[in-house]
C-alpha cells in the first residue's frame, strides 16, 4: 500500500523548489532511469515542465509561499485494451509528466491554473455542487448532470475531471458516517503528455486530484480502494470506462511493464525488454470526449454487457462462474476453446433495440438502463465480433506477461498485431486504404472449431489468436500501425488508448527507431503538411509526491 504523507510534510518555498531545479535537478527526477537523465534532450524536456510550472506558481502564489509537488504520469497499455472495465488484465508502462504545484487552502474552494494557455484558470466549491444527503446512486446522478452540463455547453471542459474526484471523494465521507467538509487547495499545472492522444492526459488530471485530496485531508486508500476511485469517480466526466489507466499511473515503475489484474486487484512487474523502446506516433487526429465519440466509446461497452447477459441467459449452468466477461475464458470456465467458440456463435451478429427488447423481455430493465448511455448505432450492436474481441483479449492480456516474463519480445509483438486488428478499420488493397472488417461468422467459428480440434497443438486457431472487432480505429491511426510494421526491427504495432485518434504505440529494437521515426515522418506526417509528433517514450514511476530529503 503507498502512503500518501500529509501535505506539509513535503513543502517547500517556490523560491526553494527553483533552487533545487537550478542546482541539483537530479533529485527532482528520481523516477528517471540514469540512462535518461544523461539524455540531454529528455532531461531539458523534465526540466522545462518543472520549470514553467514553478514560475507560473511564483506569479500567482509567491516566492515565498509553501507548496508541494506532485507528479503523475501518462501510460501506454501496450496489450489488454478495451478490457479493464471487464475486469480483464492490462499490461501498461507509466510515461511522461504532469505536475501540479500545490497549495491547500482552508476551505472547500478548488482553483486550477494550467501554464497552457488553451486550458483556462477554473474554481469551484465542491459541496456548492452536491446534494445535501448522500447519493443514493453514483451512476444515475452523474448521467443527470452531465445532461445538465450538455445544455449549458459546458460537458467538455477540463474542470470536471477535478470535480470528479472531489466530489466523488466528499461524497464517500458522507456514505462512511465520519462526514465533514473537504479541505480544497490551489493547484499550478504544467504537463509534457500531450492532450487528447489516448495517452489518458484526462485520467492523470483525476489521478492528481485525489492524491492532493488525500494529502491535505490526511485520508488513506488501500491500493484497490484508491484505484476503485478514481474509476469510479470519472463517470462523472461521462465515460463508462475502466480503472486500468489509473491503475497504471499509479503502480507503473521505472523500467518495467506492469501487470494489472481487478478483482480482486493485484499488480506484478516484468522487466521492460532492454534492447526496445517504445515509439509513439500521433495521428493529430484529437480522441476527444465530445458527444459523438463519448456515445461510440459507450456503444461498445454495451456491445460488451448485452453479449454477457445472453450468455448467462444461454447457459445458466455456467451463470454462477462467470461475473464477468474476462470469465468466459477456457481456463477461468474449465473448458475447450471448441465450446468457448460455440458460446460466441450462439450470440447475435448483430441486433436492435426493438429486437433486443422483443427476443429479451425478461431483460428489458437490464437493456434500458444500458441504453442511456449512447445512442443506439445504426447498424445495430456488433455483439458477436466484440465479445469475440473482448473474450481472446482477455487470454491475450495474459499471455503477454507470460511472455513478457519469459523474455520472448517477438511473440507479445505478435499479440500487439493481432490486438489492433481487432480494433482497425481499414487495410490497404493494392494501392487504396479501403474499409476493413472481420466478422465472427458462423462458417468462420465453424472452421476454427473443426480445425481447432484436428489440429490440437496448433496454436493458429487458439481463441486468443482471433482479432473479433471492436473498431475503435480510424484511418489514420491503421496507417501508422501499417508504416511501422514495414520497418525492420518493429515486432508490433498498435492504437492506444480508447481510440477514434490519438497515438500509436510501436514496440521496436532501439538500434532501428531511428528507421523508424524517419519512415513515419516521410509517409505521414509531410504528404499531410503536419510537423512531425514522433519520438520515443520510456517507463517511469508512478504517480506520487516529490519528496524532500
Amino acid at each position: 500500500m503507498k502512503n500518501i504523507e500529509n501535505l506539509s510534510k513535503n513543502t517547500l518555498e517556490i523560491e526553494k523548489w527553483l533552487d533545487l531545479l537550478e542546482n541539483r535537478p537530479a533529485s527532482l527526477f528520481q523516477y528517471l532511469e540514469e540512462d535518461y537523465l544523461s539524455d540531454v534532450d529528455i532531461f531539458n524536456s523534465e526540466k522545462e515542465v518543472f520549470f514553467k510550472a514553478f514560475e507560473l506558481s511564483k506569479e500567482i502564489y509567491g516566492q515565498n509561499e509553501r507548496a508541494a509537488v506532485l507528479r503523475i504520469p501518462g501510460r501506454v497499455n501496450l496489450l489488454g485494451m478495451h478490457i479493464d472495465h471487464r475486469m480483464g488484465s492490462v499490461n501498461p508502462i507509466a510515461i511522461h509528466t504532469l505536475i501540479m504545484i500545490i497549495q491547500p487552502r482552508n476551505d472547500d474552494k478548488i482553483f486550477i491554473y494550467n501554464c497552457n494557455p488553451n486550458f483556462k484558470s477554473r474554481s469551484f466549491s465542491i459541496n456548492e455542487l452536491l446534494p445535501d444527503k448522500k447519493i443514493d446512486d453514483w451512476d444515475e446522478w452523474t448521467k443527470k448532470q452531465l445532461e445538465l452540463r450538455i445544455e449549458q455547453k459546458r460537458a467538455a471542459d477540463w474542470i470536471n475531471y477535478f470535480q470528479a474526484a472531489a466530489l466523488y471523494l466528499q461524497d464517500y465521507i458522507k456514505e462512511n458516517n465520519n462526514f465533514s467538509r473537504l479541505s480544497g487547495f490551489n493547484a499550478v499545472i504544467n504537463s509534457n503528455i500531450p492532450f487528447a492522444v489516448g495517452l489518458s492526459s484526462s485520467s492523470s488530471l483525476v489521478v492528481g486530484a485525489v492524491l492532493a485530496l488525500m494529502a491535505i485531508n490526511n485520508i488513506q486508500f488501500s491500493d484497490q480502494d484508491f484505484i476503485d476511485f478514481c474509476g469510479t469517480a470519472e463517470w462523472y466526466v461521462g465515460t463508462r470506462g475502466g480503472k486500468g489507466d489509473h491503475a497504471a499511473m499509479y503502480i507503473g515503475k521505472k523500467d518495467s511493464i506492469s501487470h494489472i489484474t481487478f478483482n480482486p486487484f493485484s499488480g506484478s512487474y516484468a522487466p521492460f525488454p532492454k534492447d526496445y523502446c517504445v515509439v509513439l506516433s500521433n495521428s493529430m487526429v484529437a480522441a476527444r470526449k465530445t458527444a459523438n465519440a463519448r456515445s461510440r466509446f459507450n456503444a461498445g461497452v454495451v456491445n460488451y454487457e448485452i453479449g454477457f447477459q445472453l450468455l448467462k441467459n444461454f447457459y445458466p449452468n455456467l451463470s454462477h462462474k462467470m461475473k464477468y466477461l474476462r470469465d468466459v475464458t477456457p481456463d477461468r470456465l474449465n473448458l475447450p476453446d471448441s465450446k468457448i467458440y460455440s458460446m460466441i456463435k450462439s450470440l447475435p451478429e448483430s441486433i436492435t433495440r426493438d429486437e433486443l427488447i422483443s427476443r429479451f423481455p425478461e431483460n428489458r430493465e437490464i437493456w434500458g438502463k444500458l441504453f442511456s448511455t449512447h445512442d443506439e448505432p445504426e447498424e445495430g450492436y456488433w455483439v458477436r465480433d466484440a465479445c469475440l474481441y473482448g473474450i481472446s483479449e482477455c487470454i491475450r492480456s495474459e499471455k503477454a506477461a507470460e511472455f513478457l516474463k519469459n523474455g520472448d519480445v517477438l511473440k507479445f509483438g505478435k499479440l500487439m498485431n493481432i490486438s489492433h486488428d481487432g480494433d482497425r478499420v481499414t487495410q490497404v488493397v493494392g494501392d487504396k486504404r479501403v474499409s476493413f472488417r472481420t466478422q465472427a461468422t458462423d462458417e468462420l467459428i465453424d472452421s476454427l472449431i473443426k480445425n481447432g480440434l484436428s489440429e490440437k497443438d496448433n496454436e493458429l486457431y487458439k481463441i486468443y489468436q482471433q482479432p473479433g472487432w471492436y473498431a475503435m480505429s480510424c484511418p489514420e491511426t491503421d496507417e501508422l500501425v501499417d508504416i511501422a510494421l514495414e520497418i525492420d526491427g518493429v515486432v508490433g504495432a498498435r492504437l492506444i488508448g480508447a481510440g477514434m485518434g490519438g497515438n500509436v504505440a510501436a514496440l521496436v529494437d532501439k538500434s532501428k527507431f531511428k528507421n523508424l521515426i524517419s519512415r513515419i515522418e516521410k509517409n505521414y506526417y509531410e504528404p499531410r503538411n503536419l510537423p512531425p509528433a514522433v519520438g520515443i517514450c520510456f517507463p517511469v514511476d508512478g504517480a506520487d509526491f516529490i519528496k524532500i530529503e
